[in-house]
């Protein structure tokens, strides 16, 4: 997060004094060569011929002289005008070591407000993420720039000390070639490291995330409609503005855009996707326990966590993947490494600010369920959802072998088995953390220790 931008400032400070004693030196120079081509003009404006002693023991005549001093002090000039171009990379190397370092503990500020305000409430979580959101992408986009001038700046003053002399480049078409080509692959791997930072940089809007799914009208299933619209009602929570099935995912609730598959649909608002697979294992009080729980995630003061947290959560983790991603293919290089680490930070900060809150909204949404149906009835939905997991995963996993074509009806084949085979035994799986989009934790042990203390003995 800040070794690289302070690794930049410590080489710009060691050389600004270095290369600036080599700047004075080169105009003291040429200023001499000024004082000797106006001395030595002066000497052949009386007589050209006048013969001259150099202090090597060299004997010429004025005018060659003269016009061997105006050589060398044109020379020089060059020598000082590319050692001032070499102290202007080191200079550029030390603000921008400054500034990388700057963003870079501004980045750490936030996550650490992050970190510490955010157990605080569920609200200054919100709070606290949307100051994320605004700050976080100018915060990296500054740092990547200031890193990338800074190393810019290291290389090109490193290849101008190589010839000892910085001039030399003038005088060396070998070192001009090595300039002009270090100077193209550096622009070449700044374009597609700017190409990887738009594509990671974009990320951080509001992306429907996809969901193997169809949405039900209320035509569709004007019973399944009426069960989630009175689960609603009951708990004061906002009703779904949609309805998706799919196989693959568990019950969930998302407040943020969803991308239908395979039909590249895109729908807004609040969405309850139900699993056809294990919907079909559920009776009617079963289902309400369970979408009741999802509901209250939008009900109370979970409502704006729903709404508003979620998204901007699952937005940073897609763009700190999205970095590491660009980090692992080549060309790899340090401009990427401070902003990545600080995006893993601030990550690692929500992640723990989730798992602080997740665990209570759980388990606050468990007992929202449970309040709509017997303890019985929700003890009963949380376990068979957990014990028939292995049972759905090997139908889904012995159709996906199958050819299109000869593809049985999911639910119709999972039922059969339930019925040959039966609910495996609940004991071997009230450990298992169930899927969850915002968190992984023992539902089904915390639930029926939570319902047997309600007098549900038989769950």
């Amino acid at each position: 997060m800040v070794a690289v931008p302070v690794a930049l400032l410590a080489f710009g400070l060691w050389q600004v004094p270095v290369v600036g004693h080599g700047v004075a030196q080169r105009v003291r120079m040429a200023q001499g060569f000024d004082r000797e081509v106006g001395q030595i003009g002066a000497v052949v404006t009386r007589d050209p011929h006048t013969v001259l002693t150099f202090r090597d023991g060299r004997r010429l005549a004025a005018s060659d002289a003269l016009a061997l001093v105006r050589g060398a002090r044109d020379r020089t000039g060059g020598r000082v005008v590319m050692a001032r171009i070499r102290f202007g990379f080191t200079v550029l190397a030390v603000v921008a070591g400054l500034v990388a370092l700057i963003a870079g503990l501004a980045g750490w500020l936030v996550a650490a407000a992050l970190k510490f305000g955010s157990v605080v409430s569920r609200e200054r979580l919100v709070m606290v993420a949307a100051l994320t959101w605004r700050t976080l992408p100018a915060v990296l986009g500054v740092q990547y720039v200031a890193i990338a001038l800074g190393v810019a700046g290291v290389v090109f003053s490193l290849v101008m000390a190589l010839f000892g002399d910085p001039g030399a480049i003038l005088d060396d078409p070998r070192a001009l070639i090595l300039a002009i080509a270090l100077a193209g692959v550096l622009l070449a791997a700044a374009w597609k490291i700017l190409l990887r930072l738009r594509a990671a940089f974009s990320l951080f809007a509001a992306e429907p995330y996809p969901l193997l799914a169809r949405e039900l009208a209320d035509a569709d299933a004007p019973g399944l409609w009426a069960l989630v619209r009175d689960a609603a009602q009951r708990q004061a929570a906002l009703a779904p503005d949609h309805i998706v099935v799919g196989v693959t995912d568990g019950f969930h609730v998302t407040s943020g855009g969803v991308r239908l598959l395979p039909e590249e649909r895109v729908i807004e608002g609040r969405t309850l996707h139900v699993p056809l697979t294990t919907l079909s294992l559920l009776g009617r009080e079963e289902t309400l326990a369970v979408i009741g729980h999802e509901l209250a995630h939008f009900a109370g003061e979970d409502t704006v966590y729903s709404l508003r947290f979620l998204p901007t959560y699952a937005s940073l983790h897609r763009s700190a993947l999205a970095m590491m991603v660009a980090q692992r293919r080549p060309p790899r290089t340090l401009v990427l490494l401070p902003g990545l680490a600080l995006s893993l930070f601030v990550t690692a900060c929500f992640d723990e600010a989730v798992s602080h809150w997740s665990r209570q909204r759980e388990l606050q949404a468990d007992r929202a369920g449970a309040a709509l149906v017997t303890p019985l009835h929700a003890g009963s939905a949380l376990i068979r959802i957990a014990a028939s997991d292995d049972l759905t995963t090997s139908v889904l996993r012995d159709d996906a072998a199958r050819p299109m074509a000869d593809a049985p009806h999911l639910i119709e084949i999972l039922s059969r088995r339930m019925a040959a085979f039966g609910v495996p035994a609940a004991d071997g799986h009230l450990q298992t953390r169930q899927p969850h989009p915002t968190d992984r934790y023992v539902r089904a042990a915390y639930a029926r220790a939570a319902l047997r203390a309600r007098g549900a003995e038989g769950v």
